[in-house]
């Protein structure tokens, strides 16, 4: 059954402004929905109504530089908290994100544990919004059929894909080999290059893409090397899972790895050329048909490459994952999961005391580089990755991991310095939340009266977090304009 005359003039001239209405009704609801459960959250932890009378009391003092603040506070209301962290000086008319200060009841639990706690509310208001597209587009799919076939080809995003399952990526590729086997069912190239089912790969179809890849900047190829990037990522699970492509000989996988992380970033670059200015800055236009187009082989690209990090263990092939992931930063820019997926992977890695010096440099690489051209959020993931990694890999110091703890300490001191440039205040904030974190601690091992408390300070973990601070404050805030130098004092 066709389309009517008004379907089509609907399609023509209204869809696109009515989806992209509905996109920013969704995000605006999403983020209303936080916000009440942020603040209901915040006034029941801080004991409802009087908790208020005393945040405006605390808010008079706030208006103080951080400096003054600071000295006119007692240890004693250090340590009791209850503020909010002072400003910073000389940052009158620059917005910053309130950061949420750390409550003392988690002076009870270990210093091990990760020291950024996750935010719930966002994680429950996400799923029960997920839910509820699920149940429209079920409904969509029953009463309009075919208004539901246009956006699977045309808006898959809206149906709450997410491309790393490559779901959509492996429909768009399987439909030009339904409409070639309707021409003609002979033509075994074609097939080949398409595929169907789980097709075994060979070193000669390898070769053929990479021989599209290399002069022709095929999109086509690309979509295929990508399909089989994803094979080769999980190839080392157990689990039997639907892929379109099986790797069975070790030649192969070695072929194709190298090929997707190659030439595939060289296939973006050649398409959507990014913008760049003296400062570091980056522009990629997300609003162009294109950047629609490679959105599906740049999820699925970055979701394998996450996948393979934490399974890889050669030192040359982790290095090539993570320089093959350089090029494609700038186009992450926009889906702020996948960044923080990829931060918390390259600081994996960084801090991975078994990674040659080579390799956790190339990893530091990458983190250094969302910090350059992301913005205040993508900062303080990269900052708090960052910190969460550098506790965790000096867990376990010995003479001969010292080296590498050095090179964590040194190069995230490097983080922050960055950072504290910005303008932004993210470097102050951040470095505030965890160096009252370890004051938090520091009380609690005191006013504690068991035989097992100094343990809680008295390992090498609060000792390289303590020299880390002291390395970020004496090379980044001795300025007397320097954004960090008021955490002299806290610390």
């Amino acid at each position: 059954m066709g389309q009517s005359k008004a379907t089509k003039k609907f399609e023509k001239h209204h869809l696109k402004d009515v989806l992209e209405r509905r996109k920013g009704l969704k995000k605006t609801k999403q983020q209303q929905q936080l916000k009440a459960k942020k603040k209901a959250r915040r006034v029941e932890e801080n004991g409802g109504a009087a908790a208020e009378e005393n945040a405006a009391a605390v808010k008079e003092g706030a208006k103080k530089s951080g400096k003054d603040a600071f000295q006119d506070m007692s240890v004693d209301d250090f340590f009791q908290g209850g503020f909010e962290i002072p400003e910073m000086p000389k940052q009158k008319g620059g917005k910053r994100k309130r950061q949420e200060v750390v409550e003392d009841d988690e002076s009870e639990a270990s210093f091990e544990e990760q020291p950024v706690v996750a935010d719930e509310g966002a994680s429950g208001s996400e799923s029960e919004d997920d839910a509820d597209h699920k149940q429209q587009l079920d409904a969509l799919a029953e009463n309009d059929p075919e208004f539901h076939k246009y956006l699977q080809e045309n808006e898959p995003e809206l149906l709450g894909g997410e491309l790393a399952e490559v779901g959509e990526l492996s429909d768009a590729s399987d439909e030009p080999k339904r409409k070639k086997q309707k021409k003609s069912q002979g033509d075994d190239s074609d097939d080949e290059m398409e595929g169907g089912g789980k097709n075994k790969l060979d070193k000669a179809t390898v070769k053929r893409w990479q021989q599209a890849l290399t002069e022709q900047r095929s999109l086509r190829a690309a979509k295929e090397v990508v399909l089989a990037f994803r094979v080769a990522a999980h190839i080392s699970e157990d689990e039997e899972k639907d892929f379109k492509y099986s790797i069975s000989d070790p030649d192969v996988y070695h072929h194709l790895l190298t090929t997707a992380l190659k030439h595939i970033p060289t296939v973006f670059h050649h398409h959507l050329l990014v913008q760049e200015s003296k400062s570091g800055k980056v522009h990629v236009p997300t609003e162009s048909k294109k950047f629609k187009t490679l959105v599906p082989l740049l999820k699925s690209q970055i979701s394998s490459i996450i996948h393979l990090l934490d399974s890889l263990s050669d030192a040359a092939t982790l290095r090539l994952t993570l320089s093959s992931t350089l090029p494609l930063l700038p186009y992450l820019l926009s889906f702020k999961k996948l960044v923080r997926d990829t931060a918390r992977a390259a600081a994996a890695v960084w801090s991975t005391s078994s990674s040659p010096e080579s390799t956790r440099i190339a990893a530091f690489l990458v983190l250094r580089r969302l910090v350059v051209i992301g913005d205040s959020g993508i900062r303080e993931n990269v900052l708090k990755a960052t910190y969460q990694a550098l506790v965790k890999g000096s867990r376990n110091t010995t003479m001969h991991t010292m080296p590498g703890v050095n090179l964590m300490k040194n190069s995230a001191a490097e983080l922050w310095g960055l950072c504290s440039t910005s303008g932004d205040g993210v470097a102050y904030t951040t470095a505030f939340t965890f160096i009252r974190q370890l004051a938090i601690h520091l009380r609690g091992s005191i006013t504690n009266n068991s035989n097992e408390s100094y343990k809680t300070v008295y390992n090498w973990q609060y000792v390289h977090s303590l020299d880390f601070w002291s390395r970020v404050i004496a090379s980044h805030a001795t300025a007397p304009t320097s954004p960090l130098r008021p955490l002299i004092y806290p610390l």
